[in-house]
């Protein structure tokens, strides 16, 4: 779909290709994956032997978590339940606030952009392929 930007004056092409959505849903579904399993390790690892269980510490690796996957982080909320007899962490909760559809609406959907009005749809496309050759 071809789009003249009135406030920039630049063409825009809008093409959506099912390969890349493939491979984008395949990487979200990855990080997703490893997201979950890393928060899940931690839960578990409150009620094993030598692993993380001081609540300042757990906070901190959730954080570093939500630092390390920021794309897929960002659609959970996680809540750390404190043990109040001690300083640790009692269990670990997550769920999904927003729904990852919002996203993946627009996983293989791409923009190319020129100040050349001229061009058509077809030589637009042309050209960008001709560049990334």
């Amino acid at each position: 779909m071809k789009v003249v930007n009135e406030e920039t004056k630049e063409t825009e092409l809008f093409i959506h290709s099912t390969a890349r959505e493939a491979k984008e849903e395949a990487m979200q579904k990855r990080v997703q994956t490893l997201f979950i399993e890393k928060l899940q390790y931690l839960k578990d690892g409150l009620s094993l032997k030598r692993r993380t269980k001081a609540y300042d510490k757990v906070i901190e690796t959730i954080g570093r978590l939500k630092e390390k996957y920021p794309s897929i982080s960002q659609y959970y909320s996680t809540t750390v339940t404190k043990d109040p007899d001690s300083d640790n962490a009692i269990d670990i909760t997550w769920s999904e606030k927003k729904t990852l559809d919002n996203k993946s609406a627009i996983n293989g959907i791409y923009c190319l952009r020129t100040n050349n009005q001229t061009m058509d749809e077809k030589t637009l496309w042309k050209t960008y392929t001709t560049l990334t050759d």
